[in-house]
This record gives structure tokens, sequence and C-alpha cells, in this order.
């Protein structure tokens, strides 16, 4: 589906998920045995659509939805208010964790100061019932995470530019 035709059906919250694009992207997958290498989550502001996420070589940041080309809508069906909200902008600017995402790939608990991608998504995603918040694996991936919301919510969407 066309982006512009499917803006409107993406909700605060909702998990965007982005297959490899580049080396690192095939790194990721291929690390952490995922279909996807990066997800981040979509959050509206006044009339803007964007993307919070942490990326490699970046660290927490957020910027249009719009801008990032190609990617899967992944419905949440999350408690995405204003306090989540801040609480999300208060990570801009925190570092990318390296290490987190080699524990992640041998399937450890990321601990390190700073975040990898899914394990952002997973901190800011706050679903509306919390005792399905216990099947999210923990070390989440790009792929678990997807997995975990399209067993609960439906299938993912793919939007083009």
């Amino acid at each position: 589906m066309r982006y512009t035709d499917h803006r409107h059906k993406i909700k605060s919250g909702d998990l965007i998920a982005f297959r490899a694009r580049g080396f690192w992207g095939w790194l990721i997958c291929l690390w952490t045995w995922s279909a996807y290498s990066h997800v981040g989550v979509a959050v509206w502001i006044f009339e803007r659509l964007f993307l919070i996420e942490a990326k490699e070589g970046v660290g927490v940041r957020m910027e249009p939805l719009s801008k990032r080309g190609a990617f899967d809508h992944i419905r949440t069906e999350a408690h995405f208010d204003d306090a989540v909200g801040r609480d999300a902008l208060m990570f801009l600017g925190k570092s990318y964790n390296y290490l987190d995402l080699a524990r992640v790939g041998l399937k450890l608990r990321p601990k390190g100061d700073g975040f990898i991608c899914s394990e952002f998504a997973a901190k800011i995603i706050r679903p509306v019932d919390q005792d399905i918040w216990t099947g999210i694996p923990r070390s989440p991936t790009p792929a678990n995470l997807a997995a975990y919301y399209i067993k609960h919510f439906g299938p993912a969407t793919e939007v083009t530019p």
C-alpha cells in the first residue's frame, strides 16, 4: 500500500519494521536470525507522523516517517498518551549500544547503557492489556517483536513510498 493512502491508519505506538538495506541491515538480520533488520515506533506530533528509533551510528532519534522509504506497519494497540510520548522523547540523543546487539543475538537480555532498536521499541510501546506483555521475549529482536504484535493484533501492512 502506498504511504499517502495508509498514513492515516498508523497510530502513535504502532511498530514500524524495516527489512535489511545495506551492510548493517544484512548483518543485523544474520546475527539476530531476523526477517527484519530494524524497528521503530510511530509517533504523531500535531499533524506530523514521525518515527522514533534507536539507530546504529546515531542513537535515539526522531524523523518524519515519510522520509524512511518502504516499511511494514504493525498494529500494537498500545496505550500511547502524552505522558508516554514525553517519556519516549526523554531518550532522544541516548546512544546506540553495539554490545546489546551482540547480547540479543546470543539470546541474552540487553543490559548496557544505551539502546538497540528493538530494546527501545519494547520499552516505549505499552500495550493496553499488560497481561499480554509477558509474551515479549527477554531478548527482543526486530523479528520477534514484530511476530509478537502480529500474533496479537493482525498482519503487517507493507507500505511503500
